[in-house]
Order: C-alpha cells, then structure tokens, then sequence
C-alpha cells in the first residue's frame, strides 16, 4: 500500500481536482491522508466530503502549524509501505503510482524520482528536462537533490516527485523550526538512509503556479521566511560537508541566494538582518565566484553587491548595482 500525505490550508478552489487525480490512480491499493492544516476556507469541508465517499481517504483536522507540521501529521499516521507527499492546489498523472511503485520494485531501490510540469492555468504547462537518468547511489541521488541550473532542470528538493520505502523515513520528519528549505533537509537525511535511487525522466506530477503566489514572487523585506531560506541552507551545509562537491554547491547556492536578501536588508537599514546574513554568507563568495552555473556577469555583479555591504558603500551603489543585477 501506498500512503500519499496532503498538507491542505486554504486551497478550497484547487483541492477536488487535486482529490480526484489521486482517487482516479490506476493503482488504487492507496491510502489518502488529507491533512487539514487549520483551513479557514471550506478546505475542511470538502476533505470531509470525500472521506464519506472512499474509504481510502483519512482526513486529519488540525490547528494551523505550517505544512511541515501538516506533512509530520500525515506520517505518524502512515500505514503503507511506501509514502508520497502531493500539495493540495497540485494534480497527477493518473499512473502516477503505478509507475513509480512499479520502479522501486523492478530496480530494488529504495527511493524513485519523477520528473515534472510546471502547470499554468492557460494549459502551457512547461515540461521539466531531467539531466539523468536510471539507478544512482547515493550521493549522485543527493547531487539530483541540490543540482542548480539555470533553466531550474533536475529533479530538485521538492517531497511531490518521489516515492520513497516507509522503512527509509521511519522516525524522521520535517524541521517545523523553519519555513524554507525543510524539505530538503528531509530528503537529505532519508537519502542517507537510502543505497540506491531511481530517476525516471517522466513528468507524472503537475506543480501549480499560481498567480501571486509567494513562492513565486519576489519579497523585498526581511521575512523571516526569506532569513530561514538562509539557515536552510546553513544546515543543509552541515549535513553534506564530508562531500566536497555537495557542500560547495551549497555554498554556491547559498551565496546566490543570500546576496539579494543582503542588498534588500542594506537598502531598508535592517542591520540585525545584515550582521546575520554577512556571518552566514562569510567565505561562500569563494564558491560562488568558481562556480559554473552561473554567468561571470552575475557572479561579478553578486560579489560586488556583497562587498559593498560589507564595506559599507553608499546605498545608492547598492541600488544601482541591484538595477542592473
């Protein structure tokens, strides 16, 4: 059996074709955990509804405490022998499972990898390229899980694309301390756990954008959200600093990340914001500056941005170099 946890908060518009993909599977040996994360919307009611239809489908009711804590809701409750995780505004391929079930069984591994759209709501969905593909041990399976590219290609940290063995998690659940970058800190230690993984390049999984999302706009304050995208990567830092080329594309991505939210902290005379990230930034522009995944226009621009805020530069440099960034 298969459990498939869905964190659900707010998502009323989404949540039945979300449902609906996962009760239509062409494997139907399945266990639907929907987690109702302290909804204010008739998310609850619909979730509900559906666990009056199909048994298969559990429905937990919480108070609100993030999707971390949603998912961990989901798993101290599993009872099959894998688990999938799937957003609650996202659908599936209706041979979602059949497919990956069917890998981990004929490949003998312990984890699968999907690929998968980047879905609109004008139908152009974009198609994610997978660089790999096949068996892999661990670390190329960890190196899927950081790879940056340009073009956003690999199949990336995210829970939604993968089925993994219930004996790889076992205890462990996501870090409900911070709000960014928690699922990669899971899967890193699960894929500790783990001998071999299977990559299948087929997209089965349809990752929502919605307009005006937060994951998908830019914030130009000092969130805490975008401080713990930081410690994230911190962390994330100390779990793979025995790999060499994990930790330095940590690093790399570490430093990409950190310099926009260093500008935006000196623009808005957040100094607390600025100490913090500068200590945590300290010694990542090395990596960044040799790294191939970015262009020497932006690597160049990057480190002088961060430069001048460690120097103190007038801010109007800092914003023009933003401007052209």
């Amino acid at each position: 059996m298969i459990s498939i946890i869905v964190p659900i908060y707010n998502v009323e518009n989404y949540l039945e074709r979300c449902i609906n993909s996962l009760l239509c599977q062409t494997y139907e040996n399945l266990e639907i955990i929907l987690v109702d994360d302290g909804s204010k919307d008739n998310s609850g009611v619909i979730c509900d509804t559906y666990a009056g239809r199909d048994r298969r489908v559990k429905v937990i009711h919480k108070e609100n405490g993030g999707v971390s804590s949603a998912r961990n809701a989901g798993l101290d409750v599993a009872q099959g022998q894998f688990v999938a995780f799937v957003d609650g505004d996202d659908w599936v391929e209706s041979n979602m499972f059949q497919i990956m079930r069917d890998n981990i069984r004929e490949y003998r591994t312990d984890c699968v990898f999907c690929s998968y759209f980047y879905a609109r709501d004008d139908g152009k969905n974009k198609k994610v390229l997978q660089p790999a593909t096949g068996i892999v041990n661990r670390e190329d399976a960890l190196k899927q899980l950081l790879l940056a590219t340009k073009d956003h290609s690999g199949y990336n940290g995210f829970p939604w694309n993968k089925l993994t063995r219930r004996d790889m998690i076992g205890e462990l659940r996501f870090d409900t301390s911070i709000s960014v970058g928690e699922d990669v800190l899971f899967f890193v230690d699960v894929l500790n756990r783990c001998k071999t993984v299977y990559l299948n390049p087929t997209p089965l999984y349809y990752y929502y954008q919605r307009e005006g999302s937060a994951c998908h706009t830019r914030r130009l304050g000092i969130t805490q959200q975008r401080l713990d995208n930081i410690q994230a990567r911190v962390l994330l830092g100390r779990k793979v600093e025995q790999t060499p080329a994990l930790y330095a594309q940590v690093k790399v991505d570490m430093f990409a990340v950190g310099v926009r939210i260093l500008a935006d902290a000196y623009a808005l005379g957040d100094r607390k914001a600025e100490q913090e990230l500068l200590a945590k930034l300290q010694g990542s522009y090395r990596y960044y500056f040799r790294a191939k995944s970015y262009t020497n226009k932006r690597k160049i621009f990057s480190t002088v941005i961060y430069l001048c805020v460690l120097f103190r530069l007038p801010k109007n440099i800092v914003s023009k170099l933003m401007t052209l960034f």
